[in-house]
C-alpha cells in the first residue's frame, strides 16, 4: 500500500536530480526484432546505516520496484521497471524535478509512444542516441521560482556536503556544468556563490554557514531539516555549534 505525499515527492524528486538515472533496456523477440522497456534506479552505500534504510523505505512507501543487492560491492540499488510501475510513480516525482525532469518526461513519453512496437536494431542505436542527447538538455517541465525545502534535502542528501568542523561551516555541492540549473535554483532561493574548479567541466556551489552567516544558516537548515533523511545529524551538529557559540558570547547568569 502506497503511502506517499508531495513533500516525500518533492524530496524523491531531489534526491534523483542527484543520485537517480532512467535508461531504455530493449528485449529481443524471437523473430529478430526488439521490445523498448525503461527503467528508473537509484544506487546507495550503506550510508552510516541510513542508505540502504532509505531506498526500502522508499520502496515500501511507493509500493513500486525492488531493492537487490549490487554484486561485488557493498550496495543496494532500487530498480523500478515495470511499466503499471513506472506510471505509478514517474509522474509524481517529474514535475517537482529540477535537472532531470525534462529529460525523465521525454524518456516516459518515448517508451509510452512504443510500447509494443517491433523495433530494428537501427531504430534501438537512434533511441540509444536520443537517450544521451535528452539526457544533456538539462531543466524542470515547468519553471521553477524557488528551490522547495524538500527538494532541497532530497538534493543534499544525494550530491551535497555538509561541513562542520572547529572551523569551518558550509554546505559545498559539485555539479556537472550541464545541471548548473540545480545550484542557480538554490543560490537564487538561499544566496551562496557558484565558483569554478579545476575542472573545467565542474562547477563548485558553497553557501557558507560560519560565524558571520548564523542567519542564514537558521533559515536554510531549519528548513531542510525535517526532510534531511541521511546528512540531518551533520545539519544538527551545525546548529548546535552556533548555539553554542552564542551561548558562550552571551553568558546567561
Amino acid at each position: 500500500m502506497s503511502k506517499y505525499n508531495e513533500t516525500l515527492n518533492k524530496y524523491v524528486a531531489g534526491f534523483a536530480d542527484a543520485d537517480g538515472a532512467i535508461s531504455f533496456h530493449f528485449n529481443k523477440t524471437v523473430d529478430g526484432f526488439f521490445r523498448i522497456g525503461l527503467q528508473f534506479g537509484i544506487t546507495q552505500i550503506d550510508n552510516r546505516g541510513r542508505g540502504f534504510k532509505l531506498l526500502q523505505f522508499l520502496r515500501d512507501a511507493y509500493d513500486v520496484g525492488s531493492v537487490t543487492d549490487v554484486k561485488s560491492k557493498n550496495q543496494k540499488y532500487w530498480k523500478v521497471a515495470g511499466k503499471n510501475d513506472l506510471e505509478k510513480f514517474l509522474p509524481h516525482i517529474i514535475k517537482h524535478m529540477v535537472i532531470k525532469g525534462k529529460h525523465f518526461q521525454r524518456m516516459l513519453e518515448k517508451r509510452r509512444e512504443l510500447s509494443g512496437v517491433n523495433l530494428t536494431q537501427d531504430q534501438v542505436d537512434e533511441l540509444r542516441r536520443f537517450a544521451k542527447e535528452s539526457r544533456a538538455d538539462t531543466g524542470p517541465t515547468r519553471y521553477k521560482k524557488n528551490a522547495s525545502p524538500a527538494w532541497l534535502a532530497g538534493y543534499i542528501d544525494g550530491d551535497g556536503y555538509l561541513r562542520h568542523s572547529e572551523r569551518e561551516h558550509w554546505l559545498k555541492i559539485h555539479v556537472q556544468k550541464s545541471d548548473v540549473c540545480s545550484v542557480e535554483l538554490i543560490q537564487r532561493t538561499y544566496g551562496g556563490k557558484i565558483y569554478k574548479t579545476t575542472k573545467e567541466n565542474i562547477k563548485e556551489f558553497r553557501l557558507n554557514f560560519g560565524a558571520s552567516f548564523y542567519g542564514i544558516a537558521t533559515k536554510v537548515l531549519k528548513a531542510i531539516i525535517p526532510h534531511l533523511r541521511l546528512k540531518r545529524h551533520d545539519a544538527e551538529m551545525i546548529l548546535y555549534w552556533h548555539k553554542q557559540r552564542l551561548n558562550e558570547k552571551n553568558p546567561k547568569g
